[in-house]
């Protein structure tokens, strides 16, 4: 029933079908304004998901964004019920390079007009927008705030720094269980101390608040381990042949040459 919620669960255990069958009963209901859009690590996960939904959801159609800036700005306007598009790819719509500095920069209006085309977003493998200063979490930030439906995936939330958790629920709630800002995550949590190399601050979380802060994470999220589910099938692996472009073979012979 909730609009916007992250799900921790263990590789295997069937993240992405869940999310299908949530966004097909939206789409049933008519909850969703505008098409989904599902956020992947690499080019490679959008032909994984396209087989989960042709297996799982037969009756929503999906085109994956994927090609040169301009292949995946046609792309876009084709109908579907589902885009699907990698992280990086991002930036063929929201960003510009920055000559001076060097690097590539949002653009604010074209992130939003990206943004509102969408209906519901699904953040998979979303500790990959865990670092709250990285281009992937800008890129996000806006789609998060113009869409209404918002869900992430990950098998791991955080390593050993837990502050990867905020990005990741700040996407999701808007704050609503960890805060508005970094800031106030930081002072509920975590010591600051002084690093004597750099001469800033960082910030060490509080072991005595591990207990605490499950608890909040319950909020708007699940966590289910492999371990906890006794039913799971047996692994079934599957064996895939592809050809080697030509250009592949003829590197590979100079590297079997050279050695």
């Amino acid at each position: 029933e909730q609009p916007a919620f992250l799900f921790q669960y263990d590789v295997g255990l069937g993240k992405s079908k869940m999310v299908l069958d949530i966004l097909s009963h939206r789409m049933t209901v008519g909850d969703l304004s505008g098409p989904t859009l599902i956020l992947a690590p690499a080019a490679v996960n959008l032909d994984g998901w396209q087989e989960q939904i042709a297996e799982h959801a037969p009756h929503l159609t999906s085109v994956a964004l994927v090609g040169a800036r301009n292949e995946r700005h046609a792309l876009l306007g084709r109908r579907a019920d589902v885009y699907l598009l990698n992280y990086a790819g991002l930036q063929s719509f929201m960003t510009q390079h920055n000559k001076s500095k060097k690097c590539m920069e949002l653009v604010k209006n074209q992130a939003e007009e990206f943004a509102r085309r969408f209906g519901a977003v699904v953040f998979d493998e979303s500790h990959l927008a865990g670092n709250h200063r990285s281009l992937t979490y800008a890129m996000c930030k806006p789609i998060s705030r113009a869409i209404p439906f918002r869900y992430a995936l990950t098998a791991t939330l955080f390593g050993q720094d837990p502050h990867a958790a905020w990005s990741q629920f700040d996407l999701v709630d808007h704050g609503e269980t960890l805060g508005r800002t970094l800031g106030i995550f930081r002072v509920a949590l975590f010591s600051p101390e002084q690093n004597y190399w750099s001469g800033g601050v960082d910030w060490k979380f509080r072991r005595a608040m591990k207990d605490k802060l499950a608890l909040m994470l319950r909020h708007r999220s699940l966590r289910y381990e492999a371990d906890e589910c006794m039913d799971l099938p047996e692994i079934v692996r599957v064996t895939r042949r592809v050809p080697m472009p030509a250009s592949i073979t003829e590197h590979y012979e100079q590297v079997i040459s050279t050695l």
